[in-house]
């Protein structure tokens, strides 16, 4: 984890200028804490990252200080997964596989230096569960700890919508496994879903003012996450797996979690009893699922959307290596070979930490390159925040970006706005700020409207090399 925590901060102080949803979540913490303008909020994006953001405000609203908050998150998501894991498996060794994984997997590594909600959603979700567990399945049966399983879906949701049917999968496993104690305990039961229903209701209560119905506001974030097919986004899940999702080492825990999970399964099914080990992958794989089901079905494919269900999948591969390594010790001990075995055993860990370490590094150096090429972006912005000394306005394909750095109300490019932009009196000066990547964000015939309202040389210019540039023309002194 040390080791982890260095190469993660050299990525932080190397990482690039934010990106489109990084800003705008950046931008409204800002104007959370300091009333500054932030333009591009939209009614689907969910509080709980800009509101967390707002901590940065005693250090300064900066790329860093923000980024440095959703990485300790993440870490806390990394202990977390640790700590689930030796509870459902009884294993040191098991949980040390599902960390060396989860520190290998590619996009655990890219979004721990990210200002991203899905790291720490996925912390909070494996909060709930690990509650969950300990209350239904410890000795003593479950007590008012219980009522923390509230507090813990709540704030799962509020930091990403998306997390709504990951929460309506665990909850409908909880009722599936522990529907008998449940019955036993009915006032802690009424308690804690009486304490999410009230820390839900301002969500219901500003969706219903907002949009008419309770669930607007979640619609509405469908409607902006659907975009494309259920067999387009399946087929990029299962094609990005094992190269750019789990990595080698995750990928390789995966299938081991397979196997023994499916073994037990069919053994539970035929011997007709169910042993805790089986509960435990229940109570892991039902989730899971009906995630990933969610997921293809109303969302495009991005490779953060299944951190929760790859977390899962590798605590599942922890049990998987638990019941081996049991399993080897005995053979070891029979034959009276433990220390050729636990040679062996320390040989392929070594092994596995060397892997994951390049992983690492090759990880955090593609991060530095990438950020080298964009950092144009940022001094574009900046040039204009030194330019105006002032109120200023940007018209930008990249609003919410150009807003974070310039400090500048914006407009985002659009047909038809070009010829209002000098209309409207405006105490301060207006930018016009053209990139290599527009035509990526809006139509060509939208940059050429734009376009037509300047003459002559741009006011600055940032060449970085093709197609990283950009040109800011100043349309007012």
């Amino acid at each position: 984890m040390v080791a982890l925590a260095l190469a993660v901060g050299y990525a932080l102080a190397h990482e690039g200028p934010l990106g489109w949803d990084e800003a705008v979540y950046a931008g409204h913490a800002r104007q959370l804490a300091t009333g500054l303008v932030a333009p591009g909020w939209q009614i689907y994006r969910p509080p709980g990252l800009p509101v967390i953001g707002t901590l940065a405000a005693p250090f300064g609203f900066t790329d860093l200080s923000l980024r440095v908050l959703t990485a300790a998150l993440g870490f806390g998501a990394l202990g977390i997964a640790w700590l689930m894991t030796r509870r459902l498996w009884g294993s040191s060794m098991a949980a040390v596989a599902v960390l060396l994984a989860a520190i290998g997997s590619p996009i655990v590594l890219v979004q721990l230096s990210l200002f991203h909600d899905d790291l720490p959603s996925v912390g909070l979700l494996l909060g709930l569960m690990l509650v969950l567990w300990v209350q239904f399945e410890g000795e003593r049966g479950p007590n008012r700890w219980l009522l923390a399983a509230a507090p813990l879906a709540a704030a799962a949701f509020y930091v990403r919508y998306g997390t709504l049917v990951a929460i309506g999968g665990i909850g409908l496993t909880s009722v599936l496994l522990w529907h008998r104690p449940m019955r036993g305990h009915p006032r802690l039961l009424a308690g804690t879903v009486g304490l999410a229903a009230l820390l839900f209701a301002p969500h219901v209560i500003y969706a219903i003012s907002a949009t008419g119905s309770p669930l607007g506001i979640v619609r509405a974030a469908v409607v902006v996450a659907d975009s494309s097919g259920s067999l387009t986004a399946l087929r990029h899940y299962v094609a990005w797996l094992g190269g750019s999702i789990a990595g080698r080492t995750g990928s390789l825990l995966i299938v081991i979690g397979l196997l023994w999970a499916g073994t037990s399964l069919a053994r539970s099914i035929w011997t007709r009893t169910i042993s805790p080990p089986e509960r435990a992958c229940l109570w892991l794989g039902i989730p899971a699922v009906i995630t990933v089901v969610g997921l293809v079905l109303v969302s495009h494919a991005e490779r953060r959307y299944v951190l929760f269900p790859l977390f899962l999948a590798l605590i599942v591969g922890g049990g998987g290596v638990a019941a081996g390594w049991t399993r080897l010790k005995s053979m070891v001990e029979a034959r009276g070979r433990l220390p050729i075995g636990r040679v062996a055993v320390g040989i392929v860990f070594l092994l596995v930490v060397v892997g994951v370490s390049l992983g690492v590094i090759r990880s955090v150096r593609t991060g530095t390159e990438q950020a080298d090429a964009s950092a144009w972006v940022a001094e574009a912005g900046r040039a204009i925040r030194a330019d105006s000394a002032g109120p200023c306005l940007v018209a930008s394909a990249l609003t919410p970006i150009m807003t974070w750095y310039s400090r500048c109300d914006a407009v985002q490019m659009g047909p038809s706005r070009a010829t209002g932009l000098l209309q409207k009196p405006f105490a301060g000066r207006i930018y016009l700020v053209f990139t290599a990547i527009d035509q990526t964000q809006v139509s060509s015939s939208t940059v050429a409207s734009y376009r037509a309202l300047v003459t002559g040389p741009p006011t600055m210019s940032f060449p970085v090399g093709p197609p990283a540039r950009a040109e800011v023309y100043r349309l007012t002194p």
